[in-house]
Formats: structure tokens, C-alpha cells, sequence
């Protein structure tokens, strides 16, 4: 191991960095993936520790941030994302400049990846959360060629993500916006396959997609999950409040994360991150117009470039700007780690 267990938060940046491909990614502790490295083939190069940003978190921004609600005018573009559909505008955006969004996505198995989209409709595959973490392996290398053919990149994960991308970059590109989001923590793919697979036992058909957080044509509140089933080529839906989901329960529990994720040292006032998102918990006790059940994002910029792209799309939502404090009072991730459940 290149660092200790509890320590590894899982951002898959050592594989990518070693220069004779010595390291894979497996399943081990609690089936959470972690580096291993083949001694026979090591070199002792040390870029892996050299590169860790658990071991040398990058550089922070300086402090300049700026805090706003905002959530779209559209309400078809509102059901794409789980709050306020900004990183939808913004990946929009992004492609309309002929560049690349990057984000988690579940395949076809419904395993989650991250993976890199250029035109609008493969961007709704990255919107709305996904409560578990997802597998960076191999993503760096795609997203620094995709700078180097100089296109721009949108490029969204978790701040220990974001700390990976920044690490192995190793410089700043200035067709490069980094955005991160409020993270409680991360469950693993396993434990989510072991739902789907529950599901399938009690209705008795595969699952073909799952969704967190759906807003439903007749109320676009987004408390809600969806179970898409595939039998016999016709496709069923099941809508159900997520309190009474299990995998959601467990997630709201905070019994199944990472265990880095609660000594996360990424969740800080201080993001690497040019644009922070999240859901923006208890704005209606200092706006009573606004309408929370259609969700509502809180946006913090910390610099310059995030703040030239969140102009861009401005117009286009109801924005209100707050002081830093609100926000965190009313979101313990938004500078501190989840505390471990006893």
C-alpha cells in the first residue's frame, strides 16, 4: 500500500501516474477498491507517493468566495439535475464551446464511472446525484489529453477527486474548470449491487436503471427514487419515496462510507475547486418565496474562472447571493468530514 487503509480515499490517481503500470486498482478492505502495487516490477520512483494528494494536498485557492442560491427558470431543466440543475447549465455550456464534460455515469450494468461527453444529450447521464463512489481508473490520462488538444474541460467529482486531477496535471490549465460538490461520503459499488439485487428478488425483474432523487412529472419535488425495469422488452417504473429505500436509508445513516470519508481532510472552507455545488438546506428560513420541494443548488465560487462561467449562465436562473456562514451552518459537509456513526 502506498499509504494506510483508513487513510486512501479511493481517487485511483496512483494507477494512472505510474510510469511501468505496476499498480491496479482491486477490491479488498470492506470491498472498497484500493491501489496494489506489484514489487517486481516497481522501480521505486516514488511518484506514487510523490503525487498522493492525501500525502501532498495540492494548493488551495486563496479565500474570495462567493455564495449564491439559484435554481433555473425552466422547469424542463430543472428535473434534470437534483437541486438547481447548474451543473447541467454549466456542462451545457461547456459542450456549446465544442469541449468536454467530465462526471460520474452508471454503464449498462449499472456500475458507475466516470467518463468524458461532448454533445448535450449523453450530458444528462452525468446530472443527479448517485450516492456511491465512482471509478476514476484511467480517467486523468483522458482529461489531460483532451487539454493538451487544447478543448476545453468541465471536469466534476467529489474534493478528494478533484485533488487527484489537480495532482497529476501539475499545472494550471486555464481551459480547465474544476467543479466539486457537498460530499457526505461514498458507499461502494458492491453494496449498491446487493440492492439492485434485493430488488430484483422482490419484483422478481432485473433492475435496467436506478435513480436518485427523481423529480416525477406531477410533483417535481426530488424526494423521490425510480426503479426502471426490463422484462420481456417492455419497461416498468416504480416511484417510490426515498425515506422507504433501503440503499438511501443506509446512505442517510452515514453506516456504509469510505472510511477516509470521515477524516476527509478535502472538505474544507478551503476548496481546490473553482465552483463548490450542493443543495442549498435551509434556504427557505431566509426566503420564504422560494419553492424548495423543486430543489434549490448552493453555489460557491472561489475563482475567477468560476466566477466567468457561472456569469455565463446567471441569467438563466433565480439567483440570490449570501454570506459563507449561512451556508454552512445549514450543510455540516460543507467544511468539515461526516463523523463517524459509534
Amino acid at each position: 500500500m502506498i499509504i494506510e487503509v483508513q487513510k486512501c480515499t479511493g481517487c485511483a490517481l496512483c494507477v494512472s501516474i505510474c510510469p511501468k503500470k505496476c499498480i491496479e486498482f482491486v477490491e479488498q478492505n470492506e470491498h472498497f477498491f484500493f491501489p496494489k502495487i506489484d514489487e517486481e516490477k516497481c522501480i521505486n520512483c516514488n511518484k506514487c507517493t510523490e503525487k498522493c494528494p492525501v500525502l501532498n494536498q495540492p494548493h488551495l485557492n486563496n479565500r474570495n468566495t462567493k455564495v449564491y442560491s439559484a435554481f433555473s427558470k425552466d422547469d424542463n431543466v430543472l428535473k434534470k439535475g437534483s437541486s438547481g440543475s447548474i451543473f447541467y447549465q454549466l456542462g451545457h455550456e461547456i459542450i456549446k464551446e465544442g469541449g468536454v464534460v467530465y462526471g460520474a455515469a452508471f454503464n449498462e450494468k449499472n456500475e458507475l464511472f466516470h467518463i468524458g461527453v461532448e454533445n448535450i444529450l449523453d450530458l444528462n447521464k452525468l446530472c443527479k446525484s448517485k450516492y456511491l463512489q465512482s471509478n476514476c481508473n484511467g480517467i486523468y490520462e483522458k482529461v489531460k489529453k483532451d487539454l493538451n488538444n487544447n478543448k476545453k474541460v468541465l471536469f466534476c467529482g467529489t474534493p478528494c477527486q478533484i485533488a487527484g486531477v489537480k495532482n497529476y496535471l501539475d499545472e494550471d490549465y486555464p481551459n480547465l474548470i474544476l467543479v466539486d460538490f457537498i460530499c457526505h461520503g461514498v458507499p461502494n459499488q458492491w453494496i449498491f449491487n446487493q440492492t439492485l439485487n434485493q430488488l430484483k428478488i422482490k419484483y422478481k425483474k432485473e433492475v435496467k436503471t436506478y435513480t436518485f432523487r427523481y423529480k416525477s412529472d406531477k410533483n417535481i419535488s426530488n424526494h423521490y427514487c425510480k426503479y426502471e425495469f426490463e422484462k420481456n422488452d417492455k419497461t416498468n417504473i416504480i416511484i417510490k419515496d426515498y425515506r422507504k429505500d433501503l440503499y438511501y436509508s443506509i446512505f442517510k445513516k452515514y453506516i456504509a462510507f469510505r472510511e477516509s470519508c470521515y477524516t476527509c481532510g478535502f472538505a474544507t472552507k478551503n476548496r481546490i475547486s473553482d465552483i463548490t455545488l450542493g443543495d442549498f438546506w435551509g434556504i427557505e428560513k431566509y426566503d420564504k418565496t422560494i419553492k424548495v420541494n423543486k430543489g434549490v443548488s448552493m453555489i460557491s465560487i472561489h475563482t475567477i474562472k468560476g466566477n466567468i462561467y457561472f456569469d455565463l449562465i446567471k441569467d438563466n436562473n433565480i439567483v440570490k447571493e449570501y454570506n459563507e456562514k449561512i451556508a454552512i451552518d445549514n450543510n455540516h459537509s460543507y467544511d468539515k468530514g461526516t463523523k463517524r456513526p459509534e
